[in-house]
């Protein structure tokens, strides 16, 4: 069961009015999990999401992505 499904199933159980709350140490099984249950989280607490910078390796492999705010501002 993905972190998506776990958060939609203990919905009710919450004492906070957020269905997706991001806790420490939660598992995904794969980018597109981490990016719709942020995608849904921002939404509930009105923000918005956009990928920031991937990383990829010698051989063209993306070996990372981040997620940040889209009110984020890169100050370089």
């Amino acid at each position: 069961m993905g972190a998506v499904e776990i958060a939609m199933r203990t919905a009710e159980q919450r004492a906070s009015k957020e269905v997706f709350e991001p806790k420490l140490g939660m598992v995904f099984d794969s980018y597109e999990e981490v990016y719709e249950f942020y995608n849904l989280y921002s939404w509930e607490i009105g923000l918005g999401i956009r990928i920031s910078r991937s990383k990829t390796n010698i051989i063209q492999y993306t070996t990372g992505k981040d997620i940040v705010c889209s009110c984020e501002v890169n100050k370089t």
